[in-house]
């Protein structure tokens, strides 16, 4: 999983981890406020992603929280528009401020909850989420949002098995799962 990153998309994944280690209390970590731990949450567990991220392509982020997985992966991809969702106008505050401190232009913050994304006039090449809802959830939420062809990207714990043999969506297949280091990566293709 070891990815090769220039210099500049160093410099600036490094600045987010410091953003993060002064983040208000208000603001939801997926970890205590411990470097190393937070890295590894933050930024190296954003790599697990990077093999299904193209140049070009319009990412969904759904329940960004602090950023994870929009955040590291739209400045590793600066030609790909991501769009980052959190319902907590708190969180939201916060993510605008990371875009203007990492100067982030391929990043749009958006506070609402993840049903109100229909009535937007947008479509998704990828939808990306971790630790967000039930697979179901968000493959039903998807139809409407991700062009066909078009990959759901989640990180979801060890325990996924019971999730993935309940599923009812006959628009997705499973493209495949990768076992991390939190779990799995599982990827899922819109075919109809």
């Amino acid at each position: 999983m070891k990815t090769i990153l220039n210099r500049e998309v160093e410099l600036k994944l490094n600045n987010y981890l410091e953003i993060l280690l002064k983040a208000p209390k208000k603001i939801p970590l997926m970890c205590e406020l411990d470097k190393d731990k937070i890295y590894k949450k933050y930024i190296e567990e954003a790599y697990y992603y990077v093999d299904f991220i193209e140049k070009g392509d319009n990412v969904l982020d759904l329940g960004s929280g602090a950023g994870f997985p929009g955040i590291p992966l739209s400045i590793i991809f600066p030609n790909s528009n991501f769009y980052l969702v959190d319902r907590k106008f708190n969180v939201c505050i916060f993510l605008r401020q990371i875009k203007k401190e990492l100067n982030l232009n391929n990043v749009f913050i958006m506070n609402l909850m993840a049903e109100e994304l229909k009535k937007i006039n947008l479509r998704y090449n990828k939808i990306v989420a971790r630790a967000f809802n039930r697979v179901n959830f968000i493959l039903n939420l998807a139809n409407d949002l991700l062009i066909k062809d078009g990959l759901v990207i989640l990180g979801k714990g060890k325990d996924v098995a019971k999730e993935i043999n309940s599923l009812n969506n006959k628009n997705f297949v499973l493209f495949e799962k990768k076992a991390t280091n939190f779990g799995f990566l599982l990827i899922f293709k819109k075919i109809s």
